[in-house]
Formats: structure tokens, C-alpha cells, sequence
């Protein structure tokens, strides 16, 4: 087990080495203003309903993406992605693109290369607080500058089957709870990689 420095301003994970490859698991080191309230690093299946939606969505889940890199240093001409560059001490956008490719446990570069940003998660500083221009909602801020085409966090969460979204959005409705139920359709012009 090796710790990750915090390079670029990326949160800190520890590297493990599981079946003779190094997995980075990403530490939950943040303030949250609800106890139990966690990160989650990456979008979770809803509980097994035994549907056939269910399977599907499992099965959509679990598949990766196929390319991974052959670099052996930091990836800086990464042919997967290149996705990033150096602006002082972190990495930022190295250009528009619709869809970031990062390197993988799958790739043969180190888990500290120029081509992992994302899967750190959250940048550091920032903090869950009540929002003063919203009465009664929480909002995301930071306690320093952050560069332009900086990585901010992503959102994940649960993943679920139209139906079981279906039924969630009625009960919101009747119950006039709050709703963050998103339909997404993720699309690329990459001709290597389309999903919907």
C-alpha cells in the first residue's frame, strides 16, 4: 500500500495492489454538514428488484471502457485522452472536448500520471454550506480561487431503472419532497466510445 501525494491539487488516495495491479482508492476527507452524509466516488445500482431493467442496468454499469495507454512515465502525450496540462501547481483543461478519457487501472502508467485528474475526486477546499441567496438549500463554495478549467468534483450517485425512477418522482410529487431525480443520455461524436 503506497499514499498518493497530492500533486496538482488532486485529493490524496492510497494505491493498492490487487491481483499484480495497482487500484487507487480515493479517500473521503471532507466536511459535510449532515452526519453520514459520505462522497460517493462513483454512481451506485439501486437495490436488486429482481427486474429484468435491473440486470440490464447492472450489466451497463459494469462495462469500462476498452483502450488504455502503453505510457510508461507521466502521460503527458497521452494518446487516450490528453486531456490536461499544467497551469502552476495543477492540472486544468487542455482544451474543450465533449467527453475526458482518463487513464485506468487498466493502462501501464503510474496511478500519478498527468492523465488522472477526475477519479481523485472533489478538489480540496471546498465546502457544503447553506447558500445566503437561497433560504433552506445547501450549495457548493470554495475558500480559495479556483483556475478556469479547473476540475470542481462530478456528480454521482444512484443509478436506477425508469421504473423504480418513475415511482420515486410520484412519491416526491405526493409527499411534496424535494426531486433530484436526472434523466441523462450520455453521447459522444468519438466514434470509439457512444452510449445511450
Amino acid at each position: 500500500m503506497e499514499q498518493v501525494p497530492d500533486v496538482f491539487g488532486r485529493g490524496s488516495g492510497v494505491v493498492r495492489v490487487v491481483g499484480g495491479r495497482e487500484i487507487l482508492e480515493v479517500e473521503d476527507e471532507y466536511e459535510h454538514v449532515e452526519p453520514g452524509v459520505e462522497y460517493w466516488i462513483e454512481n451506485q445500482p439501486q437495490e436488486d428488484d429482481g427486474s429484468e431493467e435491473f440486470v440490464e442496468l447492472v450489466e451497463m454499469l459494469n462495462t469500462s471502457y476498452g483502450a488504455h495507454c502503453h505510457c510508461s512515465d507521466k502521460c503527458q502525450a497521452c494518446p487516450l485522452g490528453g486531456s490536461y496540462t499544467s497551469c502552476g501547481n495543477e492540472l486544468v483543461l487542455a482544451r474543450n472536448q465533449d467527453v475526458i478519457f482518463e487513464c485506468s487501472e487498466d493502462c501501464h502508467c503510474q496511478p500519478t500520471c498527468w492523465n488522472r485528474l477526475v477519479q481523485f475526486g472533489p478538489r480540496k477546499n471546498l465546502e457544503i454550506k447553506s447558500s445566503l441567496l437561497v433560504p433552506n438549500q445547501l450549495g457548493v463554495f470554495t475558500v480559495e480561487p479556483i483556475p478556469r478549467g479547473a476540475f470542481i468534483c462530478e456528480y454521482a450517485g444512484e443509478i436506477l431503472t425508469r421504473p423504480e425512477a418513475e415511482k420515486r418522482n410520484r412519491f416526491n410529487d405526493t409527499t411534496q419532497k424535494k426531486n433530484y431525480v436526472l434523466c441523462l443520455n450520455e453521447l459522444s461524436s468519438d466514434s470509439l466510445h457512444q452510449s445511450q
